[in-house]
C-alpha cells in the first residue's frame, strides 16, 4: 500500500519524494528529513487539504492500528517537521493543525 502511494506522489509536479534519501525535492530546495518525519509528510502530502486524525497517522508512520490517547509522538515530529520548514521560506506547503481533529497540509498560497 505504501509503495502505491509513493509512486502516486512522484507523479506530482511540483515536489518529488526520494524514498531512499529520505528527502523532498522542490523547484527551490532538497530538503533531508529523518525517516519517521519523511514519512508523515508524505502521508500528509498524499492527503493534502484534508484533515488527517493523529490516529490515522499513527497507524501509517509507526504502525500502530491500537491509538494511544497520551501518545504526543505524532505531535513531536509535526513540530519537528514545522521547524526544519521554516528554514525554507519558499516552500509552499506548511502544516495546519485543527484542533481536536487532526493536521493537514495546505498550500500557505492558498489559504
Amino acid at each position: 500500500y505504501k509503495n502505491h502511494l509513493f509512486n502516486k506522489l512522484n507523479k506530482e509536479k511540483d515536489i518529488v519524494f526520494n524514498e531512499i534519501l529520505s528527502t523532498i525535492k522542490t523547484k527551490d530546495y532538497i530538503i533531508k528529513f529523518s525517516r519517521l518525519e519523511f514519512n508523515l509528510i508524505r502521508y500528509l502530502y498524499l492527503k493534502k487539504n484534508k484533515v488527517v486524525s493523529r490516529k490515522d497517522i499513527q497507524s501509517y508512520v509507526w504502525g500502530f492500528y491500537e491509538f494511544d490517547f497520551f501518545s504526543r509522538s505524532v505531535d513531536t515530529y509535526v513540530k519537528l517537521i514545522r521547524r526544519k520548514l521554516n528554514n525554507y521560506p519558499n516552500f509552499e506547503y506548511e502544516i495546519v493543525t485543527s484542533r481536536g481533529k487532526g493536521y493537514s497540509l495546505v498550500n500557505k498560497n492558498k489559504l
